[in-house]
């Protein structure tokens, strides 16, 4: 994977992926579009942190990334998370492009659901001190998020969740919030059944 350089603002959106769905890339397109950021970074998580098992393996999460955010303009791929040892942890993350990148300023893009969790976050404190949260809210959440500007683009209430039991009972609900390539790629590969 090549190691991007140049923006001076880099949007950084982690997470499980799994799958990727419309919902990740429409929070993407938001931040590109909303956010003053010159580029957005996708990482997605290697091991989570709270020992939650992934249904899809980090390479196929990787993939699927390639093909969901492919449609967008200026975002960049990043497997940092799998050189780390032990739990994906944001703050480490950040750590770790802080020395690569010293000169970059660094946006965490989430959805409010993800920000209001972040008392549960290792070291919360050190990362936000880091970086801008940049928090978008989403349908049917409540507001929480008193300390950070919750723009007014609200996403669409879908889960990696709900998408996972859809395709395990072939709901035609995962066709209408998956991309046709990331749709693709679960299907030739045996994924989610």
């Amino acid at each position: 994977m090549s190691t991007p350089v140049g923006p001076a603002h880099i949007g950084l959106l982690g997470g499980s992926f799994d799958p990727p769905h419309l919902g990740h890339v429409l929070l993407g397109a938001a931040a590109l579009s909303q956010a003053s950021i010159d580029a957005l970074w996708v990482l997605p998580v290697f091991r989570h942190p709270h020992g939650k098992a992934f249904t899809a393996d980090f390479e196929h999460r990787l993939r699927m990334c390639e093909l969901a955010f492919g449609v967008l303009q200026h975002v960049q791929l990043m497997d940092l998370e799998k050189q780390h040892a032990g739990p994906s942890y944001t703050v480490h993350t950040v750590d770790a492009l802080r020395l690569r990148y010293p000169t970059q300023r660094w946006s965490l893009i989430m959805g409010q659901d993800a920000y209001a969790q972040r008392h549960r976050w290792h070291e919360a404190e050190r990362l936000f001190a880091m970086v801008s949260p940049w928090v978008v809210g989403r349908e049917g959440a409540e507001s929480k998020a008193t300390d950070a500007i919750v723009h007014t683009l609200s996403l669409p209430d879908i889960s990696s969740t709900s998408i996972r039991k859809a395709l395990r009972t072939q709901s035609a609900k995962a066709d209408a919030f998956l991309s046709a390539p990331v749709r693709d790629y679960i299907q030739s590969h045996g994924l989610y059944r």
